[in-house]
């Protein structure tokens, strides 16, 4: 099982009413954290797998819930790459993750006029990479 707080606020200091949503999901630190760990090369990139993709799914499935809540309002949707980074997961296993998750909630974020844009920090990084790898444009 696998919780995920959302929380919702509007921002300060700015002149925009609406609220915004973050949810946290969390990625297993391996990378420079991992020490002297007996965990196989497999097993790490099969948590990080799982990982990613249940906090994906979550996310997804939030930002439907809340589309459905105020169908008048847009939904947009910024995921980032959880793990990527100093936590040393591969982009292999977090693109994936977000790709499996996205394609099983396609129809559902269509239906929904859901938005989805990947978060890129000024236009670099692993989330770059990611969408990149995804086929992404950015």
């Amino acid at each position: 099982k696998a919780e995920f707080p959302c929380i919702g606020n509007i921002p300060k200091g700015t002149r925009n009413t609406e609220i915004v949503y973050q949810m946290l999901v969390a990625a297993p630190a391996f990378g420079m954290y991992t020490g002297r760990s007996s965990i196989t090369s497999e097993q790490k990139s099969e948590i990080e797998f799982l990982c990613a993709l249940n906090g994906y799914r979550a996310q997804f499935q939030q930002a439907i819930h809340l589309a459905k809540q105020a169908p008048k309002k847009q939904v947009i949707f910024k995921p980032t790459a959880p793990g990527l980074g100093v936590f040393g997961n591969k982009l292999e296993s977090v693109s994936r993750a977000f790709y499996i998750a996205a394609k099983e909630n396609e129809k559902q974020l269509k239906n929904a006029g859901i938005q989805v844009k990947l978060q890129v920090f000024r236009g670099k990084g692993d989330v770059k990479s990611m969408a990149e790898t995804l086929g992404l444009s950015h």
